[in-house]
């Protein structure tokens, strides 16, 4: 059923039983309801720090790759996914001693690793001269880096170093 509703059934055991034995039973059905999670992107870099998510209605468990508590960490989790974050919610009985129904919800997140770099920068170099740098690593594609000064791919007359490259 799909609302709660009273049954009524009635036994005839056959020819000459003339009364025939009845009893009703009522079902209830407990509505699912509007569940969500939030607090948690689609995607993390593995060296982002946890997310924390909240779960409606509130009182139910968060379960999954990375997750702890109400905690998502993508450090934990790793780099991959997609991971599937389930949130559970039970509906209770009057006096709270018996779950009747179990309700979920999931959503899911990646996790991105973090790019290794290693950058190496011509030798020598005289005041006033460009540095050519070069780059090695698993950054994707488009991937920039910005010297810890301002400048963007090249220092020039900015005396000895060192220098921060990102």
């Amino acid at each position: 059923p799909t609302q709660t509703t009273t049954y009524t059934v009635t036994v005839d055991d056959g020819p000459g039983n003339e009364v025939p034995a009845s009893d009703q039973v009522s079902v209830t059905v407990y509505q699912p309801p509007t569940m969500s999670i939030t607090g948690l992107n689609a995607a993390y870099c593995e060296n982002d720090g946890p997310a924390t998510m909240v779960g409606s209605p509130t009182g139910g468990t968060f379960s999954g790759t990375g997750v702890s508590g109400n905690q998502f960490d993508p450090g934990t989790a790793g780099a991959g996914g997609p991971y599937t974050v389930t949130y559970t919610w039970d509906q209770w009985n009057a006096a709270h001693t018996a779950v009747l129904c179990s309700f979920t919800t999931t959503t899911t997140v990646s996790v991105t690793p973090v790019p290794t770099s290693t950058f190496t920068v011509s030798t020598p170099i005289c005041e006033g001269d460009p540095a050519t740098v070069t780059y090695t690593g698993n950054a994707t594609a488009g991937a920039t880096y910005t010297w810890g000064f301002g400048g963007l791919t090249t220092i020039s007359g900015t005396g000895q170093g060192p220098y921060q490259v990102t």
